[in-house]
């Protein structure tokens, strides 16, 4: 009774198969389980069994209560639709660029869910840590050369001056935090074209990403409070993970070969092989990378009030000639901003943009005081 399991394991090694198809095959197989053992008295066949009753029928509820649990399940976007529009995505297998947080930009009555991605055509530049040892100094220039081997064709420049380009930084821990929880952090700024806010029914929105920030922690403190720096595979894997956010992928993938999930331990595996000299590569990132920047990937209707705040932000700069808008997304909320021509930024904030993207019609645009009085005065 060997090919039900092969079938379940093919179905788990699915190129681009999404988190929540996976957990639901899992869970399928658990249902299936419970129901062998509570129908048919029998327990999941381990090795050679004499029962034919038990396990020839054991394994058929396992797989139909999996498939139904796959049935039941809906993705958050078309993959398969993505593949047929974009091809160089269908030639890219096991990624989980179906687990993305993407950027969104409300306009119009409508909500766009896209990716962003640095252009591939000239060097990104990069400005390293100015008080990095020598020893952190190699170890983040090894994460470049790994990143430019992955496949995805960037390149980097270490030329690069802070508050352009990617810069990296070393922040301090709050007293208190363990060495573990939340080592790292990055932002990363995607540049809409002002024409976007129009282009209701556009596939590719002209929009690339400008800037990136990551921020690197040297280590944190024990339970005792005593400092407890990182090793070298923790650093190089933390850096790893969080220049995949700086490349584009936002939010993190829930299972899977890539860097992009939360689990240090896959991060520090990457970091060993790594610092060993082997090739890196990452299928995730090299799907985003297959995929023009701005690639739409969900576009929904919402009630026109929605994005009524954002509408009368975008008149406004248009009108004085801001920069923007400037859209950014983390594992929480996704935020806006335009830009006057002393750096001033006119910030808004969309609140969980998880939630929003499960059910569209929750977004919320919050707006501070001082940009609501301009709007209303103007």
């Amino acid at each position: 009774m060997r090919r039900p399991l092969r079938i379940i394991d093919a179905m788990l090694s699915a190129p681009g198969l999404p988190g929540f198809v996976e957990a639901a095959v899992r869970i399928g197989v658990q249902v299936g389980v419970r129901l062998g053992s509570t129908l048919l008295g029998v327990s999941p066949p381990r090795g050679r069994s004499r029962s034919r009753r038990g396990p020839d029928l054991f394994w058929p509820l396992a797989v139909l209560a999996l498939a139904g649990a796959i049935g039941c399940s809906v993705g958050p976007y078309d993959m398969d639709q993505l593949e047929r529009e974009h091809p160089a995505l269908g030639a890219v297998s096991q990624h989980r660029l179906s687990d993305v947080t993407p950027y969104l930009l409300p306009a119009g009555g409508s909500v766009a869910f896209f990716l962003c991605r640095w252009p591939a055509d000239a060097p990104i530049p990069v400005s390293l840590p100015p008080d990095a040892s020598a020893e952190e100094r190699r170890g983040l220039e090894s994460v470049l050369r790994a990143w430019e081997g992955a496949g995805l064709g960037v390149r980097f420049t270490t030329a690069g001056v802070p508050g352009a380009g990617i810069e990296i930084r070393f922040i301090d821990p709050e007293a208190g935090a363990t060495a573990t929880a939340y080592a790292a952090n990055t932002i990363a700024d995607c540049a809409v074209a002002p024409e976007a806010l129009a282009m209701q029914s556009a596939n590719v929105l002209p929009a690339k990403l400008v800037f990136a920030s990551i921020h690197l922690w040297r280590g944190g403190f024990d339970r005792l409070g005593r400092p407890d720096p990182h090793s070298q595979d923790e650093f190089i894997g933390s850096a790893l993970h969080e220049f995949g956010h700086a490349l584009g992928y936002q939010g993190h993938a829930s299972v899977g070969r890539t860097i992009m999930v939360k689990e240090t331990d896959a991060t520090r595996w990457a970091a060993r092989s790594v610092l060993k000299g082997e090739p890196f590569s990452d299928h995730t990132l090299r799907a985003l990378y297959a995929l023009p920047s701005g690639t739409v990937i969900k576009r929904v209707t919402i009630a026109a009030y929605r994005t009524d705040t954002v509408d009368r932000m975008a008149q406004y700069a248009s009108e004085r000639g801001l920069a923007g808008p400037f859209v950014r997304v983390g594992d929480l909320d996704g935020f806006l901003a335009w830009r006057g021509e002393t750096g001033h930024p006119y910030v808004m904030q969309v609140r969980d943009v998880r939630k929003v993207l499960r059910d569209p019609d929750t977004l919320w645009v919050q707006v501070p005081l001082a940009v609501s009085e301009l709007l209303d005065a103007d």
